[in-house]
C-alpha cells in the first residue's frame, strides 16, 4: 500500500506541465518510488505510481498484479 504521495513538481512545472512520465522524473533526480502527478499532452493531469528501483527505475506502472496472479481468473482474463 502506498502511504504517501510524492509531489515532484514545483509551481513552474505545474504551469509548464513537463512531467510526462516516470523516466523523465527519474532523470530530474526523483529517486523515490511513489505516486507522482503526470501531465500528458491534451489530457488532464493524473496521479500514477512510479517504480524508481526495478531494472534501473523510471517505470510508469499502469497495472500491478498481486502475487497470486497465477490464478485461473488472472490467466483467463489475459487469454493465456
Amino acid at each position: 500500500m502506498i502511504r504517501k504521495v510524492v509531489r515532484a513538481r514545483s509551481r513552474q512545472h505545474a504551469k509548464l506541465k513537463v512531467d510526462i512520465d516516470c523516466k523523465t522524473l527519474l532523470e530530474k533526480g526523483n529517486v523515490a518510488s511513489g505516486i507522482y502527478r503526470l501531465w500528458l499532452p491534451k489530457v488532464e493531469s493524473f496521479d500514477a505510481f512510479c517504480d524508481m528501483t526495478t531494472a534501473g527505475g523510471g517505470w510508469t506502472v499502469i497495472q500491478r498484479c498481486p502475487a497470486e496472479s497465477e490464478s485461473d481468473r488472472y490467466l483467463f482474463g489475459h487469454n493465456i
